[in-house]
């Protein structure tokens, strides 16, 4: 194409030399060289058109769209690239590199290059124009964590999808939820597995706002241990009051645990009632079941233990 266009550009100029020089006229010239420089330049825009619908209609297209994926560390990884009309282009799988700001390829069509065995790829086809090719990691640790992208491409155009890989760490939080009596000790344990840190932090949140707390002015103390591969942020409140009642939150990463805390004076008394209450009621209930007359009985008892409770009789 670019030959072709060498050739126009020359019989062009020529043409306009010839008719210069029969024409004696430096304005006609420099008008019939800017019109047919015009036109060939919109004939190669059209016929650079043509060309690139042809080629847009037969490169390959990828199904999948660009998500996240989360799973558990030591899980195994696939990431799914669903492709159409392949033909002779290879599939690429990069991973995002912060330190150089690029993305650097992974495998290359069934090469993989990559020295570490926990990576691998597979591929299979369910017909002659669509096709599955799978980035497999097996054994995932932290630092497999990151943007995956899988791209298809020639000199001409590329296609690609993007995945978020994110690995996440068993965690658990105990007790997960807790109704104390002003002035007792309230003892939280958060609990990472398969990970030795001490980035555990915590937070509380109270009617909607969420704050990190004044250690001296909550009286809360903080205690790290590390035994048998697993990390504990113990949460410790030596006098628990009212303004300690709220949602705490223990955060390693992306990943929280929250537990309830509930500082009440006379809380414990009035959940003993209700407990009380409901299981009278079942027993009641079971016995009488079949009385009317006993039934209602039963609901004089039950009243008579609510007045005595809150001190209401007429």
């Amino acid at each position: 194409m670019n030959i072709c266009f060498v050739r126009m550009t020359l019989v062009i100029i020529s043409y306009c030399i010839s008719c210069g020089k029969r024409e004696r006229d430096q304005h006609l010239l420099f008008y019939q060289m800017f019109t047919f420089y015009t036109l060939a330049f919109l004939l190669m825009l059209i016929i650079h058109g043509l060309t690139t619908a042809v080629n847009t209609n037969d490169f390959p297209r990828i199904l999948t769209r660009t998500h996240n994926q989360t799973l558990n560390l030591s899980d195994t990884a696939i990431l799914t690239c669903h492709v159409t009309n392949l033909g002779n282009h290879l599939v690429t799988w990069l991973k995002y590199d912060r330190n150089t700001s690029t993305f650097l390829p992974l495998t290359v069509g069934k090469q993989v290059f990559l020295s570490d065995k926990r990576y691998s790829v597979s591929y299979y086809s369910v017909s002659t124009d669509n096709s599955y090719w799978n980035l497999e990691i097996y054994d995932t640790k932290l630092t497999d964590e990151g943007i995956y992208e899988c791209k298809i491409s020639n000199r001409r155009q590329s296609v690609s999808i993007k995945i978020h890989l994110y690995i996440q760490i068993p965690m658990i939080i105990q007790p997960s939820r807790l109704y104390v009596e002003p002035g007792s000790e309230v003892e939280l344990d958060c609990m990472i597995y398969n990970i030795n840190t001490s980035s555990i932090t915590w937070h509380v949140s109270s009617y909607n706002h969420t704050y990190h707390y004044d250690h001296k002015l909550y009286g809360i103390h903080e205690k790290y241990q590390h035994e048998k591969n697993i990390s504990k942020s113990q949460l410790i409140i030596r006098h628990a009051q009212p303004y300690h009642s709220g949602l705490w939150t223990c955060s390693y990463r992306r990943q929280r645990r929250s537990a309830r805390i509930l500082v009440e004076k006379g809380l414990l008394i009035n959940l003993f009632f209700v407990s009380f209450c409901q299981g009278f009621s079942l027993h009641i209930n079971i016995v009488f079941n079949k009385s009317k007359e006993k039934d209602l009985q039963y609901r004089h008892i039950l009243s008579f233990f609510v007045k005595l409770y809150y001190g209401n009789f007429d």
